[in-house]
């Protein structure tokens, strides 16, 4: 009876410890399981937010450099506006002084002369009004007879500087006033600073 008791006894012990046993190990599998998902989820947490920071980094780059590059674009954009400004004006300058009363007289005799020589005798000198009599005795004192034998000049209250010669019948003439000497100038020399600016921005 007491060999039953005490086998009784040892199996509801080792059944006990067993089972013991056995819950602590599903506990411990539980854990490490449970602990391995959050270690996962915190892996790929951290995963997305190193790729989101990178992702972001890389954008601001990019915006910062668009907008250097758009910076830069300004910047040449100005320096050729103020660069033509300028020229424009240089050229106006020039211009005029290329066309002083003195430096005219020796244009328009040349032109005269060479038009008489094509037999064209009639023609009509049109200069500012401020020049006319100075230009008109220079003239005479170097065409002599040939302007008393049909050329005529005649000022023009809105011409500024320059001259134009024109035929009799107005069929052909020479048009060399400020505005007509800077813009041949400007058509010049604007794209080739513009060409200027576009390769110093390359």
């Amino acid at each position: 009876m007491e060999t039953q008791l005490q086998d009784i006894i040892a199996k509801i012990h080792d059944e006990g410890v067993k089972g013991a046993e056995e819950r602590a190990h599903a506990i411990t599998e539980q854990a490490e399981k449970q602990a391995q998902e959050q270690i996962s989820k915190a892996r790929s947490e951290a995963e997305r937010i190193v790729k989101e920071a990178k992702q972001e980094a890389a954008r601001l780059q990019s915006a910062g450099e668009a907008a250097l590059q758009q910076a830069g674009r300004d910047l040449l954009l100005s320096v050729q506006k103020k660069l033509n400004s300028l020229f424009e004006t240089v050229m106006k300058d020039a211009a005029a002084e290329a066309l002083s009363p003195e430096k005219m007289a020796g244009i328009i005799a040349a032109l005269v002369e060479k038009w008489y020589e094509a037999e064209e005798d009639d023609l009509t000198v049109l200069v500012p009004e401020k020049d006319r009599d100075a230009l008109e005795k220079t003239l005479r004192s170097r065409l002599g007879k040939k302007m008393q034998e049909g050329v005529s000049v005649k000022p023009v209250r809105s011409m500024a500087t320059g001259f134009r010669i024109a035929t009799g019948d107005g069929s052909s003439y020479y048009d060399v006033t400020e505005g007509t000497l800077t813009d041949l100038l400007s058509a010049y020399l604007n794209p080739r600073l513009t060409a200027i600016m576009r390769d110093a921005g390359e």
